[in-house]
């Protein structure tokens, strides 16, 4: 099964524009939906127990609704000047992206699809632990997942 994705800066994906913030948000940082269900800024310290679920595509203020890029899909920044393949993690600073390893456990965000713009995908973590691995009754469990930069679509093995 194929799901096309278009390749804007702003991002594209799966988007979801109506849960509020729990703090003041910049653009295009790492987050996470925290127990009273507010986005806050994810880091590599806290991943065990706060992994990241999006990135912020616009700024807001603390208890305003904002857009945010969860799973998979595609987002840029003009300011971004990552190595084409890259891997991407999150950082010990909340809310960034770095382009190397870091030390211990370390959350892949994705992986840089030019300088510009960062193929974000954690769904294998979000869904795959969450939505694939208890399809419905009948349903069949998506194994694999993957962008493929070709076709420019997100692939699954599920017919």
């Amino acid at each position: 099964m194929r799901y096309p994705v278009t390749l804007l800066e702003e991002g594209s994906g799966f988007i979801l524009n109506d849960v509020q913030a729990g703090e003041d948000l910049k653009p295009k940082k790492l987050v996470y939906i925290d127990i009273t269900g507010r986005w806050r800024y994810a880091n590599q310290e806290s991943l065990l127990i706060r992994p990241v679920t999006g990135i912020t595509l616009q700024a807001t203020k603390k208890g305003l609704k904002i857009p945010v890029l969860v799973g998979w899909g595609i987002v840029g920044d003009p300011d971004w000047s990552w190595t084409p393949g890259a891997p991407l993690y999150a950082s010990n600073t909340p809310g960034e992206i770095v382009e190397s390893n870091i030390s211990g456990y370390a959350q892949q965000i994705g992986s840089a699809y030019n300088n510009k713009k960062i193929s974000f995908n954690v769904i294998p973590l979000l869904v795959t632990d969450f939505i694939l691995s208890r399809p419905p009754e009948g349903g069949k469990k998506i194994t694999n997942l993957w962008w493929d930069p070709d076709t420019q679509e997100i692939v699954t093995d599920h017919q």
